[in-house]
């Protein structure tokens, strides 16, 4: 059964034009902090703008993401958004606000491994088959690191560190940003120096067809935000982005840059407009090759 709590943020939000409720957002883990940037950014976006109104985070924490879509796509969510990574398959099922959160750094993934096999996992990671890769259940980075070749095991989000720790997974794949987080309070844990995947990714909020007054306001607050230079003035005063930007520009990572299987055009648009400038440098070579 699907959990109806809200969770009403105490925060004061101001938005463009006229809103009829607040704005019900999937809150997807019990532990948020991962995710402080995506939410620093929308609640920027949203004070940016003009009327008051509240925004209210519904409980989806007994959802996975494959079944948090169809049931916004079938108008039974207790939430009206949620914010989750880019997928052509969600962007043609819900209604995609079309403004990349993170300036294209939730496509800037990381291996999360164990300290004792860092060694080990790094002269092996140019051979797709000898590693298992853990990833999230729906997720659309799964799909890239298969058609790559890795193999990957899927499971929630938190069985994920379980299945790393004790060695069931040889990694799990981060985002950068979120990796400097998640680590802080696994000190058994760390990433493998100097190795970068780079999907064609970012969070982007996806609105139900049931809301599309609500998708249409939200694309003109995003999009009036990142047009006038504030999304990435803001992306790049946070520590943890300028972080992920020096690891970018460091001459020994190694970046591979990969695409997704299927027809990639859309998101890249998105990036090439709205990404950090070492973001769209890394996936114009690409583009270019």
């Amino acid at each position: 059964m699907i959990s109806r709590c809200l969770i009403v943020l105490t925060c004061s939000l101001t938005l463009s034009g006229v809103w009829a409720d607040p704005i019900l957002i999937a809150r997807e883990h019990t532990d948020m902090s991962p995710f402080a940037l995506v939410i620093k950014t929308l609640e920027a976006a949203l004070q940016a703008s003009d009327a008051p109104t509240s925004l209210i985070w519904a409980d989806a924490t007994d959802m996975n993401q494959t079944r948090a879509i169809i049931e916004m796509e079938q108008c039974n969510a207790p939430f009206d958004v949620y914010f989750t990574g880019y997928d052509a398959t969600r962007e043609s099922r819900l209604l995609q606000v079309d403004v990349p959160l993170t300036g294209g750094l939730l496509g800037v993934r990381v291996l999360a491994v164990r300290n004792d096999r860092v060694d080990e996992l790094a002269a092996r990671v140019n051979q797709p088959r000898g590693l298992v890769i853990g990833s999230g259940s729906g997720w659309p980075g799964t799909r890239i690191l298969q058609s790559y070749g890795y193999s990957v095991q899927t499971a929630p989000y938190l069985s994920l560190w379980q299945m790393l720790e004790s060695g069931r997974v040889d990694a799990f794949q981060r985002g950068i940003q979120e990796a400097q987080l998640e680590l802080a309070s696994r000190p058994e844990l760390t990433t493998l120096p100097n190795t970068l995947f780079i999907f064609p990714m970012d969070f982007f909020l996806y609105v139900s067809p049931c809301r599309a007054d609500l998708h249409q306001q939200l694309t003109e607050t995003l999009t009036a935000f990142a047009d006038s230079g504030a999304l990435e003035q803001l992306l790049r005063k946070d520590p943890t982005v300028q972080n992920a930007i020096a690891q970018l520009s460091q001459p020994e990572t190694r970046v591979r840059v990969m695409a997704e299987p299927d027809d990639p055009d859309p998101i890249y648009d998105l990036l090439l407009r709205y990404g950090l400038t070492e973001v769209q440098a890394l996936l114009r070579q690409q583009l270019a090759n």
